[in-house]
């Protein structure tokens, strides 16, 4: 059995206390619930939130779109005008996420790409207030440089699922052999989050674990 990062107990509370989505947030948590389609846990999603409201970010990129739970939500928190550009590797669901983001009504704010994130992001240079990152985990690594040049100074850089069901923190040996390299690259993304100039960062043992970090 994987290891899990919060004790089950734990965050069954936690989400029993939790304010549940509205509306098609709702509908489509369902959704990836029942198609086994990963989306942010419920408390990242509120973590976000409350920061999100504190500090708005205008210019949004996230990578890993999926069925657009997160771009929807990051365009529906925000009280003010935002653009999104969100990257989806799956042409499928990229289908799926665009016409989700347009019953969202929510198609002039949020702009799906198709493609590999370490093909696009190359070929972006918009400078951006967030950069959230939610795409392959063994690739974080490798998008690291420019998601660090197209995020703005005093911008957000949030990564989710850091932690790795706990495995970042787990000695080699007890690591099934096929997840050590993903674990390798986390550890070393992990490594330059906390140990760069250009950033202040904290992990939050939350969901599949999260990391903010604000370049400086």
């Amino acid at each position: 059995m994987d290891p899990q990062i919060v004790a089950k107990q734990t965050e069954q509370y936690i989400q029993t206390v939790l304010k549940s989505d509205k509306g098609i947030l709702n509908d489509l948590r369902a959704f990836a619930e029942e198609n086994c389609v990963p989306i942010i846990s419920l408390e990242v999603k509120k973590l976000l939130e409350v920061i999100l409201l504190q500090s708005p970010r205008a210019r949004i990129l996230e990578i890993g779109t999926a069925i657009g739970y997160s771009s929807i939500f990051f365009a529906k928190t925000m009280t003010s005008q935002v653009h999104i550009d969100t990257i989806e590797v799956d042409s499928d669901m990229v289908v799926t996420a665009r016409a989700n983001i347009k019953a969202a009504d929510l198609d002039s704010a949020i702009n799906v790409i198709c493609g590999d994130a370490l093909e696009v992001l190359p070929c972006l240079t918009e400078q951006y207030d967030m950069v959230f990152v939610d795409g392959p985990k063994a690739k974080y690594i490798e998008m690291l440089p420019d998601c660090m040049r197209l995020l703005k100074n005093g911008g957000m850089l949030v990564t989710d699922n850091i932690l790795y069901r706990g495995f970042v923190a787990t000695p080699d040996s007890r690591i099934p052999q096929q997840r050590r390299s993903l674990v390798r690259n986390l550890r070393e993304y992990i490594r330059f989050l906390c140990s760069s100039e250009e950033l202040v960062t904290s992990i939050i043992p939350i969901g599949d674990g999260l990391s903010i970090s604000i370049k400086r």
